[in-house]
C-alpha cells in the first residue's frame, strides 16, 4: 500500500535524493508547497515534516505550478540544485543552477537553459541542454573542479543540432554519458571518455527519434534505458545492457515495447525500472519493476494500475521505498509524492537468463538453424557427448536430450511462441544460445 508523503506537494515533483550524510531527502520540483509549508521548488522530509532548505528559490509570487527544480545533489559538504529558475534564496543574480552550504545559496555561473546534475567517481558533472555558463559558450557536459564548472573531455564531435545530454555515470574505469545526439557516422545517444578521446558504444542506440534518457551500473553490467526499438536494429526494446564490448536485450521474457523508461534506481542491491511492461506468462500491463540479479517482479501492489501512475523519480529513505511523478496518482489518492507502507508488494516475477553470450568464443562451436524457428532446429556442434536442455524465460526446463552426433534436429513444434534458451554441458564446458520460436 502507497500513502501520500506528510499532506505531499501542491504540484509536481522532478527528484528526490537520500542524503545519507544528514540522514534527509530532499525533494525538488515545480511545488510552492509541500503539506501546510511554503517551501518554494525545494524541500527535505525528516521522516515526520517537511523543512524549507533556505527558502528555496525564494520566489514568493509562485504559489503553483513554479518555474521547477529539476535535479539536486550532495557532492562534499555542499547540496546542489539545478533547473529552470530565476532566482534562489530569493537573489536573483542566481539562475538555474546554485550551491547551498547550510547558511545561503550561492550562483554557479547561471548556465543559459536546463542542466542535471551527477556524481560520478567521486566528480560533480553538469551535463543537460545548456552552451553558456559565466556568459561563455561552453559544451553541455562540464565537470567542477572546485570553483567554477568547465568543459570536460576533448571538444564533442556531436553532428546534431539536439545535442541534450542527460546522463552521466562511470563504469569501467571510464566516463559514460547518453541523452539525445549523434556521432559522426550515425551512431547515436551514448558515449564514453576513455581519457584522450570520445567514443561510441557499438553501433550506439538507433533509430531516427531514439534516445536514452537513464544509465545506471548494477550487477557489472551498464543498464541503458530510453526511447528505442529492435525494429531499428537494437537488441532490446527502450532498455539493453552493455557489458563493455556488447549489447544485449536486459530482460528476455519482459517486453517494454509499449513506452519509453522512466528511470532506472538501485537502492540496496536491487534495480528498479518505472515502464510500462508485460510479462511472459502473466497477462496485463505492469508499470514498476524490481530485479535483484536473478528474478524480475512487478512491484508495487494494486494500487498501480494506468499510465498515470507511471513514477519520475525513485529514492530509498530510512528503508522505505518513495516514489515521486509530476501529477497526482493512483486515482489522485497520492499527492504527487508516496512512500510504500507495505504489504503484498509482488504482483508476478520473471527468473531472468542473462548469461547468454552470443558473441562468445565458446559459441563459435555451435550453429542453431534456423533461427528463429517455426518447426525443427538443426544444431551443429563441436561438443561430444553434450546434455542438451531448452528452457523457458521462467527458467523452466521444456525439452532435454543428449547429443551423439556433431549435428542432429530437434521438434520445436510443440514450443509455445516465444524465447527459449538452449545449453549444451559436457561437464568441461558449458555453451548457451537464445532460440525465438515463432
Amino acid at each position: 500500500m502507497w500513502q501520500t508523503v506528510g499532506g505531499g506537494m501542491n504540484y509536481e515533483v522532478r527528484d528526490l535524493y537520500e542524503d545519507t550524510i544528514a540522514n534527509k531527502l530532499y525533494v525538488v520540483g515545480g511545488f510552492a508547497y509541500a503539506g501546510d509549508s511554503i517551501v518554494n521548488q525545494i524541500a527535505t522530509w525528516d521522516g515526520n515534516t517537511w523543512n524549507n532548505v533556505g527558502h528555496g528559490t525564494g520566489d514568493t509570487s509562485c504559489v503553483y505550478a513554479c518555474d521547477p527544480l529539476l535535479s539536486v545533489i550532495r557532492y562534499q559538504n555542499n547540496i546542489y540544485a539545478s533547473g529552470y529558475v530565476r532566482m534562489m534564496g530569493g537573489n536573483q543574480s542566481i539562475k538555474n543552477l546554485a550551491k547551498w552550504d547550510g547558511v545561503s545559496w550561492s550562483g554557479l555561473g547561471n548556465p543559459n537553459v536546463d542542466v542535471r546534475l551527477f556524481v560520478a567517481n567521486d566528480s560533480l558533472f553538469a551535463t543537460g541542454v545548456f552552451d553558456t555558463i559565466n556568459n561563455q559558450y561552453v559544451q553541455p557536459i562540464t565537470k567542477w573542479n572546485g570553483t567554477v564548472f568547465e568543459a570536460f573531455g576533448a571538444p564533442l564531435p556531436f553532428v546534431s543540432n539536439l545535442n541534450s545530454v542527460l546522463t552521466c555515470t562511470y563504469y569501467h574505469n571510464q566516463y559514460y554519458f547518453s541523452g539525445k545526439f549523434s556521432f559522426p557516422g550515425g551512431k547515436k545517444e551514448i558515449m564514453r571518455w576513455d581519457g584522450s578521446q570520445w567514443l561510441p558504444l557499438g553501433n550506439g542506440i538507433l533509430g531516427n527519434n531514439a534516445w536514452a534518457g537513464s544509465v545506471v551500473e548494477y550487477n557489472n553490467l551498464l543498464y541503458v534505458g530510453g526511447l528505442f526499438s529492435q525494429n531499428d536494429g537494437n537488441t532490446g526494446n527502450n532498455i539493453m545492457t552493455w557489458d563493455g564490448t556488447t549489447w544485449r536485450d536486459a530482460f528476455p521474457g519482459v517486453d517494454f515495447s509499449s513506452f519509453g523508461i522512466r528511470y532506472l534506481k538501485v537502492y540496496k542491491n536491487k534495480l528498479y525500472i518505472s515502464a510500462i511492461f508485460t510479462m511472459a506468462g502473466y497477462p496485463g500491463f505492469h508499470y514498476l519493476g524490481v530485479y535483484d540479479g536473478t528474478n524480475f517482479c512487478a512491484f508495487g501492489g494494486s494500487d498501480i494500475t494506468q499510465q498515470e501512475d507511471l513514477s519520475i523519480a525513485l529514492a530509498g529513505f530510512r528503508d522505505t521505498i518513495y516514489i515521486a511523478n509530476n501529477r497526482t496518482f493512483f486515482g489522485d489518492s497520492i499527492k504527487f509524492i508516496g512512500k510504500w507502507m507495505g504489504g503484498d508488494s509482488v504482483d508476478a516475477c520473471l527468473t531472468i537468463i542473462q548469461n547468454v553470450n552470443e558473441l562468445s568464443a565458446n559459441n563459435a562451436d555451435i550453429k542453431i538453424s534456423p533461427n528463429p524457428a517455426t518447426n525443427e532446429i538443426k544444431i551443429e556442434s563441436k561438443m561430444q557427448n553434450a546434455e542438451i536442455e531448452i528452457r523457458d524465460v521462467l527458467g523452466q526446463m521444456v525439452y532435454s536430450t543428449k547429443a551423439i552426433a556433431a549435428s542432429f534436429t530437434i521438434d520445436v513444434s510443440m514450443l509455445s511462441k516465444g524465447v527459449y534458451f538452449i545449453s549444451l554441458q559436457n561437464g568441461k564446458q558449458t555453451i548457451n544460445k537464445k532460440l525465438v520460436k515463432e
